[in-house]
């Protein structure tokens, strides 16, 4: 926790430094609650908004490449999971894996 705090402050920091001080900047869906608050409260004048409406469209069309890239690592997990199997293994013990 002490680390994350740490971070936020250097957040606030280099936004000072750059001369952010006020604003809406925005943060991704799948960052973690205590990122986006402790920011907050390092930068109190800054409201916080979700980056979904900007990045959401970034998900959604894939071309063959990525496609391609996405089935390589799938197949690749795969692989790495099923020689990872040993006799008397439970769903959990792969999961943990």
């Amino acid at each position: 926790m002490e680390r994350t705090r740490q971070s936020s402050v250097l957040i606030a920091q280099a936004e000072r430094a750059r001369k952010i001080s006020v604003g809406k900047p925005s943060v991704e869906e799948t960052v973690k609650f205590v990122f986006a608050d402790n920011r907050s409260q390092a930068v109190p004048q800054l409201c916080i908004v979700s980056g979904t409406p900007l990045t959401a469209g970034c998900r959604t069309i894939e071309d063959a490449h990525e496609l391609a890239l996405m089935k390589l690592a799938s197949a690749v997990s795969r692989k790495a999971a099923y020689k990872s199997l040993k006799a008397g293994m439970t769903q959990h013990d792969l999961r943990t894996w």
